[in-house]
This record gives C-alpha cells, sequence and structure tokens, in this order.
C-alpha cells in the first residue's frame, strides 16, 4: 500500500479588481490602501484628478427602520466597506445613523433626496505607477503591498444630499403597526408641505409622538435655519432645491459621495491579487463593525443615566463603549490575524447591545406615554369605558409591571336629602410615585340611568380625576380604575 502525505493549503481570499461604492474616507486621487489592516498608504502612482463627471439624476427614497435587520441594511449601504477597509468611527455624512432609533414601540423613517452623477468621474490621466513604485514591485510584490496596499482609489461619484430623520414613539406596539399602515401611502412624499401636513395628521390619529432633524451635504455656505419639524423639513429641503436663473442649483457645491477603489493589479500582473486569510474572517470583522456602531448608536438614543449604569463588561456602558471603539480602531489592523482579539470584541459588543435593547423598549414607552396625546382627556359618557394600558398583555415591555387602583362610590336616593338633586362625586388619584399607562370607569348600573361621567386626560401624568353625577332623584353607583407603573421602573426620570 502507497501512502502519500497531502498537505492542506491555507484559506485564501482572492480579491476583487474594483470595489465601486465604497465609504468615501476623505482619499485623494491614487491613494493606496491595504484590504488587510485597512490603513492608508502612500500612491503607487502618478499624479492624476478626477474630472468629467457624467450627468446628474435625482433620486428620493424613504427607508423604515424598525429592527435589527433593517438597521443593519441601511448601515450596510452608508459604512459598509469591503474587507477591512472601513473603522467604527463614522464619517460625517454616516453620522445621522446615530439618530436612529427603533424599539418594540418605536422606529425612525429615513426620507432621502439625492444629487448624483450617474456613476464616478473619468481620471484626468491613464493610471500609471511611478518609477520608484515600479521599481519596488519589480524587487518584490510583498514589498510593494507592505508600501502602497492592495488598491488605489480610482475615482468617486459626486453630488449632493438632503436627508430627514423622523424618530416615531407609539404607546403599543399595536398602535405602531396602525400608524405604519395609515402612512403606507403617504410616507414617500414626507418631506413635500402636503407630505408634511399627512405626517403631523397621521401621528395625531394614532397618537404617535415623534421628533425630526435634517442634514444637508454638498451646500455652497451655511444654509439658513429651519425648524426641526415637519414643517421646517419641508422647506429647508425647498431651500435646497431652489435653482439659479440658469438652471443650476443655487446654493449646492456637489462634494465626493462613493469611492471606487482599484486593484493594483488591473496595471500590472506582478502584483498579488491574493491574501493567506479565510474570506470568512473578513464577513466576522464587517459584523463585528456592525455590532460596534450599534452599540454606539443603541446608547446616543438614550439619556446620560443609562451611560452611568453597569455594563455586562463591569465598567459603565459609556466607558465600556468608549473602550470597545478604541480597540477596534487600535487593533483593526490586526484583527484579521487576531482570532482572541475578534472574539473578545465580538462578545462585548454584542453582550453590551443586548444589554441596551430593554432599557431601549422601556425608554421609548415612557417617551411615548408623556408626550403623546392618548384621547383620553375630556371625555364624558354614560356607560362603562376604557383608556390606555388596562391590563400586563397588551404588548408592554417585560420591565413594565402595571397595577392598579380602584374606587367605587354608591349612592341610594333618599327622598328626604336628595329630591330634585343630582348627586355628584370627584374620582382622585394622586400619587408622584406612579405613573399612569390606562383607567377604565365602570357605570355598575347597565339601566343607562346611572348618570354620567367626565374628565380623564391622566395618561401619562401622576395624577388625574374624573367626576361622575346621577340623574335627579336618582342614586347611581360607578368604579374608577387606574392603572399605574411604578417610577422605580423609569429611573432617569429625576
Amino acid at each position: 500500500m502507497i501512502h502519500r502525505k497531502v498537505t492542506l493549503s491555507a484559506p485564501t481570499t482572492t480579491l476583487a479588481g474594483m470595489l465601486a461604492d465604497q465609504p468615501y474616507l476623505a482619499y485623494k486621487p491614487g491613494q493606496g490602501i491595504n484590504a488587510l489592516t485597512g490603513q492608508p498608504c502612500v500612491s503607487a502612482l502618478m499624479p492624476f484628478e478626477v474630472t468629467g463627471f457624467p450627468p446628474f439624476n435625482v433620486t428620493e427614497r424613504i427607508e423604515r427602520v424598525e429592527s435589527v435587520q433593517s438597521f443593519q441594511n441601511i448601515f450596510n449601504v452608508e459604512v459598509g466597506g469591503s474587507y477591512n477597509m472601513e473603522g467604527v468611527n463614522l464619517s460625517a455624512s454616516a453620522q445621522f445613523l446615530h439618530d436612529v432609533s427603533y424599539s418594540q414601540s418605536s422606529l425612525t423613517f429615513v426620507a432621502t433626496y439625492e444629487i448624483v452623477c450617474d456613476g464616478p468621474g473619468n481620471p484626468s490621466d491613464a493610471p500609471e505607477f511611478s518609477p520608484e513604485a515600479r521599481e519596488v514591485l519589480d524587487q518584490s510584490a510583498e514589498k510593494f503591498r507592505e508600501r502602497y496596499g492592495d488598491y488605489y482609489v480610482s475615482s468617486w461619484t459626486s453630488g449632493a444630499r438632503f436627508i430627514g430623520i423622523y424618530t416615531c414613539q407609539a404607546a403599543t406596539s399595536k398602535s405602531l403597526t396602525e400608524f405604519k399602515a395609515s402612512m403606507s401611502a403617504e410616507v414617500p412624499d414626507v418631506m413635500s408641505a402636503n407630505g408634511a401636513a399627512a405626517f403631523t395628521r397621521k401621528t395625531e390619529e394614532n397618537q404617535i409622538s415623534y421628533s425630526c432633524k435634517y442634514l444637508m451635504q454638498g451646500t455652497k455656505h451655511q444654509p439658513p435655519h429651519f425648524d426641526n419639524t415637519p414643517e421646517g423639513i419641508a422647506l429647508a429641503l425647498a431651500w435646497f432645491k431652489e435653482n439659479a436663473e440658469t438652471g443650476e442649483p443655487s446654493h449646492l457645491q456637489f462634494v465626493p459621495r462613493k469611492a471606487t477603489l482599484t486593484h493594483y493589479a488591473q496595471l500590472s500582473n506582478k502584483v498579488l491579487l491574493t491574501l493567506q486569510i479565510d474570506p470568512t474572517v473578513f464577513a466576522e470583522i464587517q459584523v463585528l463593525r456592525f455590532y460596534v456602531v450599534q452599540a454606539q448608536s443603541l446608547l446616543k438614543g438614550l439619556p446620560p443615566f443609562f451611560g452611568r449604569q453597569k455594563s455586562p463588561t463591569g465598567e459603565t456602558f459609556d466607558a465600556a463603549i468608549i473602550q470597545l471603539t478604541k480597540e477596534f480602531e487600535a487593533g483593526q489592523a490586526s484583527l484579521p490575524t487576531n482570532t482572541a482579539m475578534r472574539e473578545k470584541l465580538m462578545k462585548n459588543a454584542k453582550e453590551i447591545c443586548a444589554a441596551l435593547e430593554a432599557p431601549s423598549d422601556v425608554y421609548s414607552f415612557y417617551e411615548s406615554l408623556v408626550n403623546s396625546d392618548h384621547g383620553d382627556g375630556g371625555q364624558s359618557g354614560k356607560y362603562t369605558k376604557e383608556y390606555g394600558f388596562t391590563n400586563q398583555t397588551q404588548n408592554l415591555p417585560k420591565e413594565v409591571l402595571v397595577q392598579t387602583w380602584d374606587q367605587t362610590i354608591s349612592h341610594t336616593y333618599d327622598f328626604w336629602k336628595d329630591a330634585g338633586r343630582k348627586q355628584k362625586h370627584t374620582f382622585l388619584f394622586s400619587d408622584q410615585g406612579k405613573l399612569i399607562v390606562g383607567w377604565k370607569i365602570f357605570a355598575n348600573w347597565g339601566d343607562g340611568l346611572n348618570g354620567s361621567f367626565s374628565g380623564g386626560g391622566m395618561i401619562g401624568k401622576h395624577q388625574g380625576e374624573v367626576t361622575v353625577e346621577g340623574e335627579v332623584d336618582r342614586g347611581f353607583n360607578w368604579s374608577l380604575q387606574v392603572y399605574y407603573v411604578d417610577m422605580k421602573v423609569f429611573p432617569w426620570v429625576s
């Protein structure tokens, strides 16, 4: 029997010849980039400029961020560089991701109006190696990679864009679902005057609280002030879109948007096109990068109180996320080859994100309670009615425990005392240590002759009252139940 020794080759990654739509990181034409470490390198090319951009097109879109998956989708578009060529400190154009929040009862609409050229610009001269770079390459392909990297910045797209960010909070996931359904037709036009009015109307109808902001990229000068409201954003976009008499944009000066990176192997077959790294490692780094940015965004969306709380790493969340970011940035060059570091950072990032999810749900619930009109004010009627949360099963965060206060008033008609009169009683609930989440008034006599009630407007507050009044020469029997949550569930509230 003949035994042959089989040698298994190490996994390798074959690098793509060209990478389009990469995050633009203040690059210069011809700048080198190392795909393994993500580090910028000196240029291996003779100087050239990027000119001759194709015609510009206008695109409009809106994205609804309501889950980890939808956040990751928008993250990949804005931040997702290839291999190991992107950090976790967001570029200026992607900073808005820190204003995007979502939970079981909140979501964010990101509306974009963009003027961008239909493809990258053209190099002013055909790219060619400098004499020095060619000499290094002739000596050693490894030394060439070490000095000049794997890719060079060959071009970029140019344009300007306007982004409107609408963060919406509902009292329950059910009401959020109803809001999304009602907005399906109007949302794409949300940054117009009519769309802004429709958005405001739909939030009021569905008892949704919201906050707005906008940003502009590619303006000639500092824009005038516009309010961070749906109407203000519509006015800001109208200013952004203004044209001069020549038909050219009045206020825009186009800036680089997405980079195109070309591998040096496109210029010489002497250049190494493979890395001795398993391709799955780069996928792991992309996932790790997402978790780090997600942790940053989750904490930024919470009050400062949470940053001071202990995280799963033993430090405060503020310190833990700063440390996580620093370790990723400092160790980025060695992440592909340092398995222990990748595993450690991945574990910490996942645990931090998981630990911040529950506070995000509770905070969103609280904000919706105190900032929304719940439609329970100025109510009246003759029969049993309920408002807000009246049990523990209405899609509440699991940390929120609903408790009940109840009171009953019964009055029996006495001819000698009550003849010709209406009896009246005011239920009053008041406790600064409790936050009202719902209430229910019971007409304990169902004959329609039990009198009537009036009042309410207590959801999201610490106190409330409901007055009941009987018919002339009649008794009555009413009960009020107030559903509340202990303020200890909201420890950031002073």
